[in-house]
């Protein structure tokens, strides 16, 4: 089956404070495959940990770490020493991933992957948003729903002023370049870029927690492939 992006109904994903993931709907029976599917969980979880801490350059010890821990209403996720682990788990709502004293950019970035691992391991048709990094380069990359090559321009220029104020209080500079061709669309940040086509929004070039402080303007910007 091929996988692709869906709509977050009730807000993309993103790690600027802590861990902001829910579930993308209601509709998908996401809280009782959770529940049925959590112990079958534990083990490709474990793996993507052992892969991730190395390629994030996350500061642990491998082993112990990673390890889990199976509970009545969810798994934890052990990254490393000073109490860091990762949280899975049925809570109020619709958010299902928590962590515990994650205070770097690296292990927040590892939680994102590992919630968004959680949502394809449930539902094979999704392509869940990533953080990818290569050589200490970083990228944010959020698919667009079915059907989608664009945000709507119309959206974008509507609330392009409230944009710019995101990308500001979160640190990322006064410098907001907004262009919006057929083929592509992009925001110039003082801090990075943020790059959309053929049906992918990218935050590229953002380096340290310019990365995580990235991803809540990008996560409002991804709200606004719904019809306004």
């Amino acid at each position: 089956m091929e996988r692709i992006g869906k709509h977050f109904e009730f807000g993309y994903p993103s790690f600027s404070r802590g861990i902001d993931y829910s579930y993308p709907n209601r509709n998908f029976g996401y809280k009782r495959l959770l529940e049925q599917k959590k112990e079958e969980l534990v083990e490709p979880l474990l793996e993507k940990l052992r892969t991730y801490i190395p390629q994030f350059r996350v500061h642990t010890s491998m082993p112990p770490y990673p390890y889990s821990q199976l509970g009545m209403q969810g798994l934890c996720l052990h990254l490393g020493d000073g109490g860091r682990w990762i949280e899975i788990w049925d809570m109020m709502g619709i958010h299902f991933i928590n962590e515990h004293n994650l205070d770097s950019y690296v292990d927040r970035a590892v939680c994102f992957n590992i919630g968004s691992d959680v949502l394809e391991f449930l539902d094979p048709s999704i392509l869940a948003p990533r953080i990818l990094t290569e050589r200490d380069q970083y990228t944010l990359r959020y698919p667009l729903p079915k059907g989608l090559s664009l945000i709507p321009s119309n959206n974008i220029l509507h609330y392009e002023a409230a944009l710019k104020n995101m990308f500001k209080i979160r640190g990322l500079g006064d410098e907001f370049k907004l262009n919006l061709e057929k083929s592509h669309q992009q925001i110039q940040t003082s801090k990075g870029t943020v790059h959309i086509e053929n049906g992918v929004c990218e935050g590229r070039g953002f380096q340290s927690w310019d990365v995580s402080h990235a991803s809540w303007p990008i996560a409002k910007l991804m709200s606004l492939c719904r019809d306004m």
